[in-house]
């Protein structure tokens, strides 16, 4: 009996250490957490809203770029794209938190249409993958959103 519960109470120790240390600790390095998105079903023309918070580890102007991926689960003209995204350039303070909003209207051309292969679409789910890269060439950790739906 007390075997098992010094193997159970171990096993919690060990749980409560592994996830303490989690990825999303973000101070003292160019960090990027995945906040929200509005929804995770899109019609034709409605807009996308992720929410992020970040972290830069130094102070003064920032210039950054997202690396943004798009991994479709069954499109069968694309599987993987990505592109890159231009951070308006801001002040940031050391080790303070910020938040950061990616916004874009779904199939207003461009980056942002879904599975297409430029004359037929098709409804299909995806995975957005975000990386913060600064002028440095520092990248955060990549975060991962929920799946998201794009219908025809």
């Amino acid at each position: 009996m007390k075997s098992s519960f010094a193997k159970i109470l171990s096993l919690i120790v060990i749980s409560a250490i592994v996830f303490s240390c989690t990825k999303n600790d973000i101070k003292d390095k160019l960090g990027l957490n995945f906040v929200s998105v509005n929804k995770t079903t899109f019609n034709t023309s409605e807009f996308v809203n992720f929410k992020f918070n970040f972290n830069h580890p130094t102070s003064g102007t920032a210039n950054d770029t997202l690396l943004v991926k798009r991994r479709f689960l069954s499109c069968q003209y694309i599987n993987k794209d990505s592109f890159k995204y231009v951070v308006p350039e801001f002040y940031a303070t050391a080790n303070t938190l910020g938040t950061f909003e990616f916004n874009f209207q779904y199939g207003a051309g461009g980056s942002y249409n879904g599975c297409t292969n430029g004359i037929v679409s098709r409804t299909d789910s995806l995975y957005y993958t975000f990386i913060l890269i600064d002028k440095q060439n520092n990248r955060s950790d990549s975060v991962l959103s929920p799946k998201i739906i794009l219908n025809k």
